[in-house]
């Protein structure tokens, strides 16, 4: 079995990882009581560093949109946790906390927010707490820690899940099967698309006037009718010196989705298809229909491995250092998904790929 270093392109890496870099921004602005210029300040140089490394110009403007209403997103969600009135309680509570246990590191994750006298003043102040809880957290002990516990599991945690469900998103709407396209693919889709054109153009550069499509067994089922045929890239059409009927490419590229605003033929979405100059008797090794789909199930198996691996490794970003159960249990979780993709694609016989399953 190979490990293939890169295949995910690189603009499209760097477009996942600024995905994280924001999300752990927010965090970290959220736990450490950042103002809200100076995390405005980090996320758009964040932003602003992959853009420079973007090099189509459609995709550079996608992205600027779709990250910045990304952290426009998280930031919402933030926003909704720091407004509850537990939050200020739960400050309030680690404080208290440590000035009584200072080795027991209540809040050592996020730093002292509060002097213990305005933490008393908070509490016993507070409208929001019935007078009989003020006596009991006053009073420390057990129910300190069954307060930590609760907020914990019915504030923190549903928030960070939200945070790490929240996807950048292609701003073009729809994909073509009627859901929003992640910027991720969106990445993948544009730079595939660019390096074909410019395989096109160099082929033409170079007087090729027939080509034949590559073929190859996990192929699309939209692909399939049109791989290991010969195309013209002059728009003629007409039967080769082999016999062999040939047509312009754009019949095989031009064909519209069922929602009219994407072209998804052969070099379509996701397409690996490639050009090779048409020789005379030359032609691709040909795979059965069974073979075809077998193969083109194993290649759906993994995209959906990688997906579960980056779903439990985000998962684990943002519970590390606020809820160390909930870390545990994600990293686990990341892990036993992460071997199941190798052993997988082991026994399919296929390359499994470190750099589609990588966060940061």
């Amino acid at each position: 079995m190979k490990i293939t270093k890169d295949p995910l392109n690189r603009q499209a890496a760097n477009l996942t990882e600024t995905e994280s870099l924001i999300r752990l921004a927010v965090k970290d602005a959220l736990f450490n009581r950042k103002s809200n210029n100076e995390l405005d300040r980090e996320v758009y140089g964040i932003i602003r560093g992959v853009l420079d490394t973007i090099e189509i110009p459609s995709l550079k403007q996608a992205a600027l949109f779709s990250l910045t209403q990304f952290y426009n997103t998280q930031r919402r969600i933030a926003e909704q946790l720091k407004r509850s009135a537990r939050l200020l309680l739960f400050l309030a509570l680690s404080v208290l906390w440590d000035s009584k246990h200072p080795n027991e590191g209540f809040s050592k994750e996020n730093g002292q927010y509060m002097s213990p006298r305005e933490a008393r003043k908070i509490i016993t102040g507070s409208p929001l707490i019935p007078p009989e809880e003020k006596r009991e957290i006053l009073n420390f002990g057990h129910a300190l820690n069954i307060w930590h516990e609760r907020y914990i599991k019915d504030y923190v945690r549903p928030t960070l899940d939200r945070m790490a469900r929240e996807e950048a998103l292609d701003p073009e709407s729809e994909n073509y099967l009627g859901r929003r396209s992640t910027l991720r693919n969106r990445a993948e889709r544009e730079v595939r698309h660019q390096a074909q054109v410019n395989q096109i153009d160099e082929l033409k550069k170079k007087g090729v006037r027939l080509v034949i499509a590559s073929s190859h067994a996990n192929c699309s089922e939209r692909c399939r009718p049109w791989q290991g045929r010969v195309y013209s890239l002059d728009g003629t059409r007409g039967i080769t010196s082999d016999g062999r009927p040939y047509v312009p490419l754009e019949e095989a590229t031009n064909i519209l989705t069922p929602n009219g605003k994407w072209f998804n033929g052969l070099l379509g979405f996701n397409c690996r298809h490639y050009l090779v100059p048409y020789k005379h008797g030359y032609k691709f090794p040909s795979v059965s229909a069974e073979t075809e789909e077998k193969q083109y199930r194993i290649d759906q198996t993994q995209r959906h491995l990688e997906r579960k691996v980056r779903e439990w490794s985000t998962k684990a970003e943002m519970y590390k250092g606020a809820d160390p159960k909930a870390y545990s249990t994600a990293r686990k979780k990341a892990v036993q998904w992460n071997n199941r993709y190798i052993e997988f694609s082991r026994r399919s016989g296929r390359a499994y790929f470190p750099s589609r399953t990588r966060l940061l």
